[in-house]
């Protein structure tokens, strides 16, 4: 239902961006990522300064093997990303956004300078992001602890949770204590959630 109210908006106002960004929104959420890019792209050509369009856009480009494309992307988002910051330094989230799109870039140099300021993140949702980024610039130690601090802030999307120790940028960390002291926070989080549900 979501999908065909967007794709209407689309029809009926074809010139008003915001269907389309619907559109791109409603195929990402459903992890149909190859599907999101293009109305994200039509999206971006009507407005090209818009930094949502853009990280999703370069979101869905790493989810779909297209390296190239996402590097060309995520280079030209990132000077709109770091007038974010400049204006906004307290905002957290603006740079792992930043920081997200400098590793998309290939350069991960200036994503792990990032992490410094993510680790004093409170909030789950943040500090799960600053984990997956930290994995993925080769720290899996630095992400495990950001893993875990996320669990204790309360981050619960348990589709996550559940497969983030399994992903490849852990995999050098497997049967460590530090790895099997977040595998028994993530199984007692999942047996609270069962016993809840039943």
């Amino acid at each position: 239902r979501a999908e065909a109210i967007a794709t209407a908006m689309t029809t009926r106002f074809p010139s008003e961006v915001h269907g389309y960004f619907r559109l791109g929104w409603v195929y990402m959420e459903a992890q149909r990522y190859a599907d999101a890019i293009a109305p994200y792209e039509i999206a971006l050509a009507m407005k090209p300064s818009d930094l949502s369009t853009y990280y999703n856009l370069c979101l869905c480009l790493a989810r779909t093997d297209a390296p190239e494309k996402l590097a060309a992307r995520a280079k030209t988002a990132i000077p709109i990303c770091e007038k974010r910051v400049t204006l906004f330094p307290e905002d957290v989230m603006m740079t792992l956004c930043l920081a997200d799109l400098n590793h998309w870039a290939g350069q991960d140099e200036a994503a792990v300078a990032m992490l410094s300021t993510l680790e004093v993140a409170t909030d789950g949702w943040t500090l799960y992001n600053a984990a997956n980024l930290a994995g993925s610039v080769h720290q899996p130690e630095r992400g495990l602890r950001l893993f875990k601090r996320a669990l204790e802030a309360g981050y619960r999307t348990l589709s996550l949770i559940r497969t983030f120790l399994d992903d490849d940028d852990f995999a050098s960390l497997r049967g460590t204590p530090e790895w099997l002291e977040a595998k028994a926070m993530v199984d007692n989080i999942l047996a609270e959630s069962a016993s809840k549900s039943d």
